[in-house]
């Protein structure tokens, strides 16, 4: 018998009723978009294509990926420092990769979290997971919030900001 079968006291889930329950979701809007793009034909959007300035594309697909490295690893260090989990930047990556695209296409940010707290139900007891989701989500907050308030002196000169100058300062 595996020694982890031995010291493992959590009780026996079924991982594939699980992901089927939040996977299930996403076949409406995926069976939708199949079908828009079947009615409008997929040319037109390949046209598309061709006035996309690709320097920019480059770019912003280069910043997408270093934000999603940055998420990786803001998470790796709050499951390792404030709950002494190891699980590894790969494996991080995936999960976080699947929440991110199967969370498009469930409710809210909970769809994205629910499934990375599913994802790592095997190498760590759910209730630890999800609250390093949260603790991971409230650090996501808190850097937005600092961005926020690291900005709002650069927006005194724009008319458009001044309407909404109070409400960022009330939110930061």
């Amino acid at each position: 018998m595996p020694m982890n079968a031995v010291n493992d006291k959590r009780p026996h889930t079924n991982h594939r009723r699980g992901w089927l329950l939040f996977a299930a979701p996403a076949a409406v809007p995926l069976a939708m978009l199949a079908w828009i793009a079947r009615s409008i034909g997929i040319g037109p959007l390949l046209r598309q294509f061709g006035h996309v300035d690709w320097n920019w594309a480059g770019i912003t697909l280069a910043l997408l990926v270093l934000q999603y490295a940055i998420m990786v690893a803001r998470w790796d260090l709050v499951l390792r420092k404030a709950f002494g989990l190891h699980i590894g930047l790969l494996r991080l990556s995936l999960v976080f990769g699947l929440g991110e695209i199967l969370g498009s296409f469930l409710p809210s940010f909970v769809g994205l979290d629910a499934i990375r707290t599913l994802a790592l139900a095997r190498n760590a007891p759910v209730a630890t997971v999800a609250r390093s989701v949260l603790v991971d989500r409230v650090f996501g907050l808190a850097a937005l919030l600092f961005l926020i308030a690291v900005t709002l002196p650069s927006l005194e000169g724009v008319p458009a900001a001044m309407q909404v100058l109070p409400l960022l300062a009330a939110v930061s």
